[in-house]
């Protein structure tokens, strides 16, 4: 509440700014204000207004505190010229926030070190996220999320076996979502201009494997060579280059995305019109919105990836649809392709993205490591025990005989080479190991003293290194006595 305010130009703007964000603003007989945000859903001052008052500048560092993003035009100037506010920027930027300056426009949201413990929490995560370091950061900005209910058998044949079609009240769903992906860098690299930031088209419907719910791409359309080479291949996701555009003014967004010459597009607006929220406990909003991990097909093979960020915030939407064939290709059973059944927005969020590795696991530890041996085998039983009795403290690494029922299912989710090869295998972070590279990693779970020799042993080439592993395997039971039963630990 403001009281006893005069009656000037400059306030009457800002409250008209503060307006056209969603703020309620009542005044009394007494010329008392009082104004509320809790319907706040536009983080956009637009230069029709702001371009009148230069103070209008002081929403940016209040909208930032508050939401995380902030888009305001640059004010406007006075008969003396224009004003430069390059101070008030960079007083943001000494605490935190990341400025972009483009079209006329200053964007400005907090970084990730700023917002370390907001964005990447872990108290509303469904499972732990991997120990190991993501491979990616990213951002998901200004998405619109469409969803029709599908016919589950038109569904199934789309999604690879060993994944279940995950359901809410018995109801299957694929979900359309236009949107911008920004910033996207391996972690040991910077966000590189025309190659970071593009926009992205993807067709997705909700999956489960051993109690871990993910989404599953139908497709990824995305305006990027580079992604739409690489991806397939260190990922297994099926992008496809397509033109497109995603573009914000006011509370409409834009977009539209066409694939060979017109044969598979997506076209259309958002109208933002609903107040910002979270998905409440066991809502269908929480079934579509809140899942962590991603599922992949790569060389036949079931894959998961890990998305870590904080909880979706989304308004409700509308939709105008004037083309989707892209949706209409798969069949799927929707009677109108035009009509969104449910319809969202959400500002995004930013995301850590893990390497993939096979879906199979043992146990619920996602982190534990395993070495799968022969349990026939004297080296084996040996290499085990060595191993063991010098393991480091903290190494998280369990053991199974290859002929026991949990190597054997996941030793059958690996390249059919790794199948067909029946030999020492190792699961480190989700990736498998064989032979020589297997046994040499094993060193990386025992103390230092031993580790040290690991650098050392790389210098060997792999031909070699497998050579003599062949040679040693095949005379191992001339030279080993077989044990009688199966000894090393299995937990």
């Amino acid at each position: 509440t403001f009281q006893n305010l005069p009656y000037l130009q400059d306030i009457t703007t800002m409250f008209e700014i503060l307006g056209s964000m969603g703020a309620e603003i009542t005044l009394n007989e007494n010329m008392d204000f009082i104004i509320s945000t809790s319907k706040l859903h536009d983080f956009e001052a637009r230069y029709e207004l702001v371009k009148t008052m230069r103070a209008s500048i002081l929403v940016l560092g209040s909208l930032v505190a508050r939401y995380g993003f902030a888009r305001i035009a640059l004010p406007g100037g006075c008969a003396i010229g224009t004003r430069p506010v390059d101070l008030h920027l960079k007083a943001l930027v000494q605490m935190g926030a990341e400025i972009d300056l483009e079209d006329g426009y200053i964007e400005a949201r907090e970084t990730i070190a700023s917002t370390m413990e907001g964005d990447f929490s872990t108290n509303h995560l469904p499972f732990p996220m991997p120990s190991r370091k993501h491979s990616l950061s990213q951002e998901w900005r200004n998405l619109t999320f469409m969803h029709w209910e599908v016919d589950l058998e038109k569904l199934r044949p789309h999604v690879p076996e060993g994944l279940e079609i995950d359901t809410f009240e018995g109801k299957a769903y694929i979900g359309v979502v236009p949107f911008m992906m920004k910033n996207v860098r391996p972690t040991w690299f910077v966000s590189t201009p025309f190659v970071s930031t593009f926009p992205e088209f993807n067709i997705r419907t909700y999956v489960k494997k051993d109690g871990i719910a993910g989404v599953f791409f139908l497709t990824l359309e995305a305006k990027s060579i580079i992604t739409c080479n690489f991806a397939p291949k260190a990922y297994g996701l099926p992008y496809r280059y397509a033109k497109g555009l995603v573009k914000k003014h006011d509370n409409i967004m834009t977009w539209k995305s066409s694939r060979q010459n017109g044969k598979y597009n997506l076209k259309g607006l958002t109208r933002i019109n609903g107040v910002t929220q979270q998905a409440k406990k066991d809502s269908l909003e929480e079934f579509l919105f809140e899942r962590y991990s991603l599922y992949t097909e790569r060389n036949g093979k079931v894959m998961r990836g890990y998305t870590h960020h904080k909880k979706w915030d989304f308004q409700t939407a509308e939709v105008e649809l004037n083309d989707n064939s892209l949706t209409e290709s798969f069949e799927l059973g929707i009677k109108d392709c035009l009509t969104p059944e449910l319809i969202h927005y959400s500002d995004g969020v930013r995301v850590r993205t893990y390497s993939i590795e096979i879906a199979e696991r043992i146990g619920e530890d996602i982190n534990r490591d395993f070495l799968f041996l022969d349990g026939d085998c004297g080296l084996c039983h040996r290499l085990a025990t060595f191993v063991d009795k010098r393991m480091r403290k903290n190494a998280n690494l369990g053991y199974r005989p290859n002929n026991s029922t949990d190597a054997k299912r996941v030793i059958a989710s690996m390249p059919q080479k790794f199948i067909d090869a029946d030999t020492v295998y190792l699961i480190r972070n989700g990736r498998a190991y064989m032979k020589s590279s297997a046994a040499i990693r094993c060193l990386l779970y025992m103390k230092w003293y031993y580790r040290i020799f690991y650098p050392l042993c790389w210098i060997v080439p792999l031909p070699i290194r497998n050579l003599a592993y062949s040679i040693v395997a095949r005379v191992r039971h001339k030279i080993f006595k077989q044990p009688k039963i199966c000894s090393f630990r299995v937990d």
